[in-house]
């Protein structure tokens, strides 16, 4: 809820002088508060999914890359795992196996296969297409510990 931009209070409900004490305002129990730059839908669906078909593992410039809001470009792809498809939803991983963001890809995982580690000049050559960024900054979410 803090997330959305909702401030919440967390307390024993049962008890009626702590329902009261927040009706007026007060704080009691645990209070998370309002994100003053509340998580859109998109950015918290993508957050939350479970069981995602498939991952990609980036480089360290890749990662600080996706850190400033840049795109993922192919020549920070190191490896990809899973099957996928065109605008499913994918993890982000470093070399260690840890996730670091999730987003919807613009390539299936075979194609992320043929161009990763290629630069962004090269992939019109392999694919056929203009198209050279593996997911934009706007379909994509770091992780809780990215954005801490």
């Amino acid at each position: 809820a803090g997330r959305y931009g909702i401030p919440t209070t967390i307390t024993l409900g049962t008890d009626t002088t702590n329902l009261a004490a927040v009706l007026r305002g007060e704080r009691t129990g645990t209070w998370i508060a309002a994100s003053e730059q509340p998580m859109k839908a998109r950015r918290h669906w993508m957050a939350v999914q479970k069981a995602l078909p498939g991952h990609l593992v980036v480089d360290e410039g890749a990662l600080q890359a996706l850190r400033r809001r840049a795109s993922l470009l192919p020549s920070g792809v190191m490896a990809v795992g899973g099957r996928f498809r065109k605008g499913d939803l994918v993890a982000v991983l470093d070399a260690h196996g840890a996730e670091h963001a999730r987003g919807i890809v613009r390539f299936d995982d075979r194609d992320v296969e043929r161009i990763r580690g290629l630069h962004t000049e090269d992939v019109r050559g392999v694919l056929g297409v203009d198209g050279h960024v593996v997911i934009r900054p706007d379909r994509m979410v770091l992780t809780q510990e990215e954005e801490a």
